[in-house]
């Protein structure tokens, strides 16, 4: 991995760093809970609270990849992440110079690498960058705009969390600190673009952002307790419910699309995750979850799907063949009405077809070949749209004529 240069001012980095009193220190709610909450908003499988130390990243709390406690500084994003004031996003760190060689991203035998990562500075109030709140994934892939607002926003929580932190080891301004910090945390739930909710271990709400209230059509009176429940359309009901009564037994996420059925009788489709919340001796305390209106999305694929299926039945009682070419790999697909055009019978179900450029070339008159050749490099080189008339032979040594566009 590039080993890039130290911040400015890393002494004076560390020794703010050092204030704070929590490298090496136990677990504490206040942060698990923000790690999770970035994960979640995020989608991804693993994040963390990391801390930049003279050598080494250390994590005060994180989501995946349990047994990973801290690594050397090097061979993190992190100690790249810190020399900047805003979000520093890498959609594929194989494809990076500056991480590709890194054994956290190549992986190794039973472990997949980490491609993907986004990380958020933690800015104290003297401007000290100390660490980072980030989320990493085994796929390439970016943030939406939605996910990296929400991510900003925890970091800035997780870094007046650990600003808090040294205040209350001083104990100076205790009361007044806390009560910054929970106006801080308040506002970041209310401003949320996402619904946030926490419950019991009985699945009892004890609370909901005003977006989720807003999404299930509830006020705050009525979203406590068991409320949003009745929410939950007929349908749905049963699935919904037999997943999170899983989730809480086996201690494990719950994830979920389902429809709501709001006091105005209207309908929403959400998708909703949560964590369970564990107690020191691993006893489930109650879920953290957030949940997304996904109803244009839905409606969206709906009208996709609907169009697919038109555009199928204009194409077999048209009888025109689609085809597809994916120059990347080579691969060449055919639809069945492609095959009949050629003569040819469409693969079974389970069974390869017409794969290659190469097989779909001997299909055409030995006479056509080299014109066939020349348009589709045209085509490729972006000159001109694909389109000629030439001759194919059929299996039965009949020539027949298609044109191809």
């Amino acid at each position: 991995m590039t080993q890039m240069p130290a911040p400015a001012a890393e002494t004076e980095r560390l020794a703010a760093l050092y204030a704070l009193e929590v490298l090496d220190t136990p677990p504490e709610p206040e942060f698990d809970a923000l790690v999770q909450a970035a994960a979640l908003a995020c989608a991804a499988p693993v994040a963390r609270l990391a801390l930049v130390d003279a050598q080494r990243v250390w994590f005060k709390a994180g989501v995946g990849l349990a047994e990973v406690g801290e690594l050397p500084r090097e061979l993190t994003c992190c100690d790249i992440a810190i020399l900047g004031s805003d979000l520093f996003e890498v959609a594929d760190a194989a494809l990076d110079s500056r991480f590709a060689d890194s054994p956290v991203v190549r992986g190794g035998p039973g472990r997949r690498g980490l491609r993907f990562y986004a990380g958020m500075p933690l800015r104290l109030r003297d401007g000290h960058l100390v660490g980072t709140l980030c989320v990493l994934d085994h796929e390439p892939r970016r943030l939406s705009e939605a996910q990296a607002g929400v991510l900003r926003l925890l970091a800035l929580a997780a870094a007046l969390a650990l600003q808090g932190r040294r205040t209350e080891l001083d104990a100076r301004a205790n009361a007044r600190e806390l009560a910054r910090r929970e106006a801080w945390l308040r506002t970041l739930s209310e401003s949320s673009p996402l619904g946030v909710y926490a419950t019991d271990a009985q699945g009892e709400c004890n609370y909901a952002n005003p977006r989720w209230q807003q999404i299930f059509g509830l006020n705050q009176a009525q979203s406590q307790g068991r409320g949003w429940q009745a929410s939950v359309h007929p349908d749905d009901a049963a699935r919904v419910f037999a997943e999170w009564q899983r989730c809480a037994r086996e201690l494990s996420e719950f994830d979920q699309q389902f429809r709501l059925r709001r006091p105005d009788r209207s309908e929403r489709h959400v998708h909703s995750r949560a964590r369970p919340v564990l107690g020191q001796d691993r006893n489930l305390l109650g879920f953290v979850g957030t949940v997304e209106d996904v109803s244009c999305q839905v409606q969206m694929q709906a009208r996709l799907m609907s169009s697919e299926e038109r555009l199928a039945v204009a194409a077999d009682s048209g009888q025109i063949g689609i085809w597809e070419w994916d120059l990347s790999s080579g691969q060449l697909h055919w639809d069945s009405w492609m095959y009949r055009l050629y003569g040819l019978a469409p693969p079974l179900r389970g069974q390869e077809g017409l794969t290659g450029y190469e097989l779909w070339t001997r299909h055409i008159h030995p006479q056509d070949l080299a014109a066939v050749h020349q348009a589709v490099l045209q085509a490729i080189e972006g000159s001109q749209p694909f389109m000629i008339e030439f001759r194919i032979v059929w299996p039965d040594a009949s020539v027949r004529v298609r044109v191809m566009c």
